[in-house]
């Protein structure tokens, strides 16, 4: 089943951003990397009618400096009447076995604990992915891929592409894994859909937890045929050279002896995107989750 058509709402993430799914209390937490150099977060909101653009809020542009210390943010539906969706929680194709054939799949996101990586729940540190968006309600996909697959590679330039990770634990050796190994095209863009079903239900976005100050709404009864973009970017402030994946490792803590492992594309031109990351073991980024 195709990810269902016809949001109210529609944010777009792209740039140095990891994400989390609670499976407990079914959120998602999106925590932005401010400890990149030469990056800023940039936010657009737009309102429109079919594809036509209507208004527009200014671009807001922040600094990791201003922004690391800020508090949390909630977004999520609200109105007198339930909304049929639920739940935050990534697109899969679950019958379509470990091959990916459809180009949304959530699964396109590099995940730093699944099999090509870690394999594990990392140890994630304090201070570096935040502040956090949490979003209480939404369905997450890959709405862009990169041209050229991607593998993996050691960041240790004296081990071979094709030896085996001698330094990775025992569950993640006891995987085969070897650098090179071929992860397909990978997610530069992700969307998340959130759908508005009664006039009396709105998208809001707080200050800190559910009950925090309200920052925006996003109403439903405007007509059929208005709906909202939301961009959020974390990218580069400058032309980059080479890729930014390396900066998600100061983001988590390796075990002793363990390399880092980057990707680069396979066969094309690196072209200095800034990918965004999975946590699929995870439960929290933390933050105010």
């Amino acid at each position: 089943m195709p990810v269902p058509p016809n949001p109210t709402v529609t944010i777009y993430f792209k740039g140095l951003l990891a994400f989390c799914f609670d499976a407990k209390f079914k959120y998602c937490q999106v925590g932005v990397h401010t400890k990149a150099n030469n990056h800023e977060l940039k936010v657009s909101v737009y309102k429109k009618r079919g594809n036509r653009i209507v208004s527009s809020a200014p671009m807001l542009r922040f600094s990791h400096e201003m922004i690391r210390c800020s508090s949390d943010l909630w977004l999520d539906i609200e109105g007198g009447t339930p909304p049929k969706q639920q739940t935050a929680e990534p697109y899969v194709m679950s019958d379509q076995g470990p091959a990916l054939v459809d180009d949304q799949d959530f699964r396109h996101v590099v995940d730093l604990e699944g099999e090509n990586f870690y394999n594990r729940t990392l140890n994630i540190k304090d201070g570096v992915l935040r502040p956090s968006l949490f979003i209480g309600k939404g369905l997450f996909y890959a709405a862009a891929l990169t041209a050229h697959g991607y593998k993996t590679v050691l960041a240790d330039s004296t081990v071979s592409d094709q030896a085996p990770h001698a330094h990775l634990t025992t569950e993640a050796s006891s995987l085969g894994h070897i650098s090179g190994h071929r992860i397909g095209r990978i997610a530069t863009y992700v969307g998340a859909n959130i759908y508005l079903d009664h006039e009396s239900q709105a998208v809001v976005l707080r200050a800190g937890k559910k009950k925090g100050a309200e920052l925006f709404r996003l109403v439903k009864g405007e007509g059929e045929d208005t709906t909202y973009e939301i961009t959020i970017e974390n990218d580069d402030t400058q032309a980059p050279v080479g890729s930014d994946f390396r900066y998600y490792y100061d983001a988590f803590e390796l075990n002793p002896g363990e390399p880092e492992i980057l990707i680069k594309p396979n066969g094309g031109i690196e072209v200095g995107d800034c990918i965004l990351t999975w946590f699929s073991k995870s439960h929290s980024l933390g933050g105010n989750g």
